[in-house]
């Protein structure tokens, strides 16, 4: 459908137009980058016109306000166009929806604080509808569920899902947000009632207190807070992750956030960041993201990222090829071994790295499942390929050392 136009402008790629944007017009990206050319090849306009239609407005804004305007023409530019104004539509329906709720909860006391793509797109995008937004995300002190029940259903809204058969309650004790939809309008609004952000147990040591302290007012209401920038970054970085890691599958728009917080607060304290991700326990999981972004898109604070969070190069190398494998595109849930790969990427010393890996083959030959021992022979697989994180760390401990020693000689 698209062959055409797309062969004629292929110098024009998504990746180039972002990172025109956010530098400002002065580059098209760091194309010295190993990562960033893998990237560059994968994200085609082809690919974002059925892969990542999410991203069709902001890139159709960016070609009409402040890109090569006249790079890409025909029907590529038509469907982004289309898209664009579909998306804008839908736009105007949620945020005026979110408008009057949170009104509502500010005239009710009731203190809320906007999370993800509603306040990314207020705060950090340069017009709303530009931010793809499935659902409005509001989160609210646990003992204030009920009366900010109360608030949505006022509002016309009802409690909906569509992934299990279990009532209102099942939710309120299992899950950390209860769905809301409002059906009565020009198109359903999907609202998501958190309060809280993260199961208990699981690996994230923040409490939701931590986002009430950090909380700033937003639009002048009393009750309506959003998060500051560093903590909201790091939020994103986690969030992010966790869904990379559970379902082997990451949006690109998740990136792109993360890029316009970056963009819009190039005074970002990454200190302040780093502690906080050091004190959630996440502190490698932020070090990954954040060398992945400086990587990809020409960031002010780019140096200060790599000065912040220091990584050795192979491990952006691998963690960006499996980002490249699994972005808008759901890998295999039977292929656990990316899952383990992450895993041995976050941990912090060979002997955790040699531990993680010795004991995950164990497990394989106990299940004798038919699909890792007896069928394709993963078990050897999984054995192998664990190893290569712990020898490519001690590599680069033993040539770090090794450079070490050339120098106090050279002292001498």
């Amino acid at each position: 459908m698209h062959q055409e136009s797309l062969k004629e402008h292929s110098h024009v790629t998504p990746l180039k137009v972002l990172n025109l944007y956010l530098s400002n017009g002065h580059s098209t990206g760091p194309e010295g980058s190993w990562l960033y050319r893998q990237f560059d090849s994968i994200i085609t306009w082809d690919w974002v016109l059925h892969r990542a239609i999410d991203l069709a407005p902001l890139l159709y804004h960016i070609l009409t306000t402040a890109g090569p305007s006249d790079d890409l023409k025909g029907p590529v530019r038509d469907s982004l166009k289309s898209l664009y104004k579909r998306q804008l539509v839908r736009h105007l329906v949620q945020f005026n929806e979110l408008d009057d709720l949170l009104q509502a909860f500010d005239e009710e006391a009731v203190e809320v604080i906007v999370l993800k793509g509603a306040d990314l797109a207020f705060r950090f995008y340069p017009m709303v509808a530009l931010r793809p937004m499935l659902d409005i995300d509001l989160l609210v002190r646990e003992h204030d569920i009920e009366r900010a029940e109360a608030i949505l259903r006022r509002q016309g809204y009802e409690f909906h899902h569509t992934r299990y058969e279990q009532d209102r309650d099942f939710w309120r004790t299992k899950y950390i947000h209860i769905p809301y939809v409002k059906q009565d309008t020009d198109m359903p609004v999907k609202l998501d009632l958190h309060f809280d952000i993260e199961k208990k147990g699981l690996q994230l040591k923040a409490d939701v207190e931590d986002f009430w302290k950090h909380a700033v007012p937003l639009n002048g209401l009393p009750n309506v807070f959003c998060l500051t920038e560093e903590l909201l970054l790091l939020y994103l970085l986690w969030h992010s992750y966790r869904h990379l890691y559970k379902e082997l599958h990451i949006r690109l728009s998740w990136w792109l956030d993360m890029a316009f917080v970056l963009k819009k607060s190039p005074e970002i304290d990454l200190i302040a960041v780093r502690e906080m991700a050091t004190g959630w326990g996440i502190y490698n999981h932020a070090s990954l993201y954040l060398n992945l972004l400086a990587e990809l898109f020409e960031l002010e604070v780019k140096e200060r990222i790599k000065e912040t969070f220091p990584l050795p190069g192979y491990k952006s190398r691998i963690f960006g090829f499996i980002i490249s494998r699994s972005i808008n595109k759901p890998l295999k849930r039977h292929n656990s071994l990316y899952e383990h790969i992450l895993n041995m990427l976050t941990m912090h010393s060979i002997s955790e790295s040699m531990r993680y890996a010795f004991a995950i083959y164990r497990q394989a030959l106990q299940r004798r499942q038919q699909d890792i021992v007896r069928g394709s022979g993963y078990s050897k697989a999984y054995y192998i390929l664990f190893l290569i994180h712990p020898l490519l760390f001690a590599f680069n401990t033993l040539k770090w050392f090794t450079r070490l020693t050339v120098d106090v000689i050279r002292d001498r």
